[in-house]
């Protein structure tokens, strides 16, 4: 339903703010004392400035934003002077609780903007607060934006079995800056919180503080922080890495200073960078030490390999919630290419059934989900907080699990 987001000033020089569906019939009530807190100093009103949108919820959203900035901010607005605006977002002087930030058009900012207001989502931490078994989902950005509506709908399917929360990869192999913040302001305006993952790879501490800006315009508040793979595909010149940012305890330190809820990446069988399993602990304290509120793992198939790696964890102080990341094998050769990507150790049982159902895809298929259904039911069972689904971008995966699981999700969170 189309909706109007207004300002009206009034005769004691106030102005308010707010939404419709009906503006020439709001205006006459407000015209009349009716539908707003109005006294007799605040009449006659006039309406000043108004802006149209394809659903009542972005005007409603809009309506929050602007409510939240300075009389002299709404004033440039209604005079349309964008100059004085790009002044109030160079100096940061938004007033606004999601975080506006010009762009050259008025109408642009609604659904990238205010999203997280209107769907009211909460941080992962905050979520952590309120339920004892959470259930994600990831998908990554796509490697040419012919196929962005693709991911976009992938994430809008994945958001209507209501998981917790989805992240969105920075994409693989270290390639350059990709467009998951805008994948993640959609998964918001799904009405589902996003998780954004941010590499130190090929940012500097500023480039780094704008992309923050962006997250923070879009209503993102949790982001998983990497040092991120090292790219294959450097320029003559280019580093990959600079001294202030090259480990994902510096970018930590940078998040949590900006208010952001904060997540980092943990390997429960060794990152593979590091000499021994001790100094792969070591590390992740230092990230720990640095305020992360979560970690999520590498992906791993022998439920034991994490067990025996969260008692590590845990003799060495580090006791923020873990979740489990969770890779349905659904077809054959993801065997190899996973191996190629984490050296995740494969299990007799997983290779058996690769090896038995390879030319049989819907065995295959079948075999895959009941796989990563038994590794869930026994991580919920053994109390483990979180179970983060990698979903290659396919909803069917999601689905098929959730099906198998939904129940048990819901008993763990009664008990």
């Amino acid at each position: 339903m189309k909706g109007y987001m207004y300002i009206l000033k009034c005769a004691n020089g106030s102005y308010y703010t707010g939404s419709t569906t009906d503006l020439e019939m709001r205006v006459e009530e407000h015209r009349n004392g009716l539908g707003a807190n109005f006294t007799r100093k605040h009449l006659p009103v006039e309406l000043v400035y108004a802006e149209e949108f394809s659903r009542i919820e972005d005007a409603f959203c809009r309506e929050k934003q602007i409510q939240g900035w300075t009389r002299k901010k709404k004033e440039a607005l209604i005079a349309g002077n964008f100059d004085k605006l790009k002044e109030f977002a160079k100096a940061g002087s938004t007033g606004s609780p999601t975080g506006y930030k010009y762009k050259s058009t008025v109408n642009i900012p609604v659904e990238k903007y205010a999203a997280s207001l209107y769907n009211k989502t909460m941080t992962i931490k905050e979520i952590l607060d309120n339920k004892k078994t959470i259930v994600s989902f990831e998908i990554f950005p796509p490697k040419q934006q012919v196929n962005f509506d693709n991911v976009v709908n992938a994430a809008k399917e994945l958001s209507a079995l209501k998981p917790d929360f989805m992240s969105v990869t920075c994409g693989a192999g270290g390639g350059k800056r990709t467009n998951n913040v805008e994948i993640a302001q959609k998964i918001i305006s799904f009405g589902t919180p996003a998780l954004a993952h941010l590499t130190c790879v090929r940012n500097t501490p500023d480039s780094v503080r704008e992309t923050i800006r962006d997250m923070k315009g879009c209503g993102i508040e949790n982001v998983l922080a990497l040092r991120g793979d090292m790219p294959r595909d450097l320029e003559e010149g280019e580093t990959a890495l600079v001294p202030e940012l090259c480990h994902a305890n510096q970018l930590v330190t940078i998040l949590k200073e900006e208010g952001f809820c904060v997540g980092g990446a943990c390997y429960p069988e060794g990152h593979p960078e590091s000499a021994n399993r001790d100094e792969d602990v070591d590390n992740l304290k230092y990230k720990v030490d640095a305020g992360v509120d979560f970690l999520t793992t590498q992906m791993f198939f022998d439920n034991n390999m994490l067990y025996s790696y969260l008692y590590r964890l845990q003799s060495r102080g580090i006791r923020v919630p873990v979740f489990a990341g969770i890779m349905p094998i659904t077809n054959s050769n993801q065997v190899a290419r996973m191996v190629k990507l984490s050296s995740a150790y494969i299990p007799s049982k997983l290779l058996s059934f690769c090896d038995k159902f390879e030319n049989h895809p819907e065995a295959m298929w079948q075999a895959g989900i009941d796989y990563a259904t038994d590794q869930i039911i026994d991580l919920v069972s053994n109390g483990v907080r979180g179970i983060h689904i990698y979903t290659m971008n396919k909803p069917e995966v999601a689905i098929a699990i959730m099906k198998n699981i939904d129940k048990i999700i819901e008993a763990g969170n009664s008990i």
